[in-house]
């Protein structure tokens, strides 16, 4: 397939003529999410391994980083390649995102360069020339200050003309013989499109009189006739005196250099961004490890309590033992999944299910982290007040083993909180489209100082104990890994209800 088939029109006949000129076009389609929703051309070249369908553009691109696709449009900087060649990076919005057209623009780079070269060169021998006795002797001007550093000068006149002060740089007179289609004169200073724009906002600022003293363009890209790309920056200058000057200079090295600090300090956010996420995986990763030893263990110290404690009969006895083995069984089982994930992918952690076929079945993961925390809730002679209103089957968007471990986080929760001989109510909603889990307990509810960050990490209540402030954000970076949300309400007269809401399986 060719790239004139895939892109838009305003790409075809361009991207024929750049392939002509050996140019390596390459292509991506971002939708407004930062996702790749297609990509083609010499990918390769511009050295991007891994660009498919729904990746993270800025990860195959990482110029693109914070780049707002479907509102911007134009030239980023070029990216400089691992090879030492140049890559540009043209954006063109559409309605759901934008195409990013990546060009080899190597040679340009390398004529820019060369171009700077000549021009330092010939300011050198300008220089080695001298000047006569009067001029190496006398105090510098600003004037000469700003051409010695490379810049043309122009002064604004009554009339609104622009004429060239002092000495004009090398650089404007290499343009001149190079590109007499650019109108350049002595005293003209409209050197480019681009600049024409900029002295309108530049003489509001010399009329206001007042503020700062300068206002700056930022730096701009002009493609000169004979194909190289130069950057130039625009300063407009207001002195003591009351006259307004334009600076005008061409940016060398320094640009290249900014260039690629600002590529590598994209770089290097992406890096730390990475690695602040495979942080946040191995942390939740360790709490679900704890808190799945932690319920079954809590069942079988409850069931031995009870055991202990109360008048039973045989049959009463050999249930409790039975729930206990259960439990026993299901921690060695834990065990041998934890060193199993330990051994695998850590992305394992990521998995769930959205199709009702494979989708856990609602219903059953809350019967199951409600017979987990049975016994301990007995031991503590709370009651357990459980209603499901689904009407059936209710499959929904997860993973079954770990939608049980965020309802057993809220059970757990309720379980430390609730007076002795409280009630703890547990119940499922169908609402729709989405279903929604609700645990409610009667104990002193959570300060108000705390419940807008109750679930970040590390948050505890006043009361909490056991348990680091990891189980509210697991529950929340979880639920929102499955498109649902987790929340928390305070209950009347007192006590806590903590709610999670989920989409249905399709």
């Amino acid at each position: 397939m060719s790239a004139g088939d895939t892109l838009p029109t305003i790409f075809s006949d361009r991207l024929a003529r750049q392939a002509a000129a050996e140019l390596h076009a390459a292509w991506m389609l971002v939708g407004k999410d930062g996702r790749i929703v297609n990509a083609g051309g010499d990918l390769e070249h511009h050295e991007i391994e891994d660009a498919r369908p729904g990746d993270d553009a800025a990860d195959a691109l990482p110029l693109v980083v914070g780049l707002d696709f479907g509102a911007t449009g134009g030239e980023l900087p070029s990216m400089k390649r691992g090879g030492g060649g140049f890559s540009d990076v043209k954006v063109f919005p559409v309605t759901d995102g934008a195409w990013l057209l990546l060009l080899d623009s190597s040679e340009r780079s390398k004529q820019l360069r060369g171009m700077q070269q000549r021009a330092h060169d010939l300011e050198l021998e300008m220089r080695r020339r001298g000047r006569d006795a009067q001029e190496a002797t006398a105090a510098p001007t600003l004037t000469q200050v700003v051409a010695d550093l490379g810049a043309a000068v122009y002064s604004l006149q009554p009339d609104g003309r622009f004429e060239t002060v002092g000495q004009a740089p090398v650089w404007l007179d290499d343009l001149r013989r190079r590109a007499p289609a650019l109108g350049v004169t002595p005293d003209a200073a409209e050197l480019t499109p681009f600049l024409e724009g900029f002295l309108d906002e530049a003489r509001e600022f010399w009329a206001d009189g007042g503020g700062a003293d300068r206002l700056r363009s930022g730096p701009w890209i002009e493609t000169l006739p004979d194909g190289v790309e130069a950057p130039f920056e625009a300063t407009a200058l207001r002195l003591d005196d009351g006259s307004a000057r334009l600076v005008v200079q061409l940016l060398g090295a320094s640009f290249e250099q900014n260039r690629d600090l600002l590529q590598a300090a994209r770089s290097t956010r992406l890096q730390f961004d990475a690695l602040l996420k495979e942080i946040d995986k191995k942390e939740l990763l360790l709490y679900a490890i704890v808190h799945d030893l932690n319920g079954p263990l809590s069942s079988i110290v409850a069931s031995l309590s009870l055991l202990k404690d109360s008048q039973l009969d045989r049959d009463q006895a050999k249930d409790l033992i039975e729930r206990g083995a259960r439990q026993a069984n299901k921690q060695l089982d834990m065990i041998k999944q934890i060193l199993e994930v330990f051994s695998s992918d850590i992305a394992s952690m990521e998995a769930f299910e959205s199709e009702a076929d494979k989708a856990p079945e609602a219903a059953a993961c809350l019967r199951a982290a409600v017979e987990t925390y049975r016994p301990a809730l007995q031991d503590r002679g709370l009651v357990l007040d459980l209603s499901i209103e689904t009407g059936g089957t209710a499959p929904v968007v997860g993973s079954p083993d770990r939608l049980e471990r965020v309802l057993g986080n809220l059970l757990s929760n309720a379980l430390r909180h609730s007076p002795a001989g409280g009630t703890v109510s547990v119940s499922l909603h169908d609402e729709g489209e989405t279903l929604r889990f609700v645990v409610e307990d009667e104990g002193p509810g959570v300060p108000p100082a705390l419940v807008d960050d109750l679930f970040d990490r590390f948050i505890q209540g006043r009361r909490s104990k056991g348990l680091a402030g990891l189980g509210l954000d697991f529950c929340r970076t979880t639920v929102k890994a499955w498109g649902g949300e987790v929340g928390y309400e305070p209950r009347e007269p007192s006590g806590s209800r903590f709610w999670v809401r989920l989409p249905k399986a399709r």
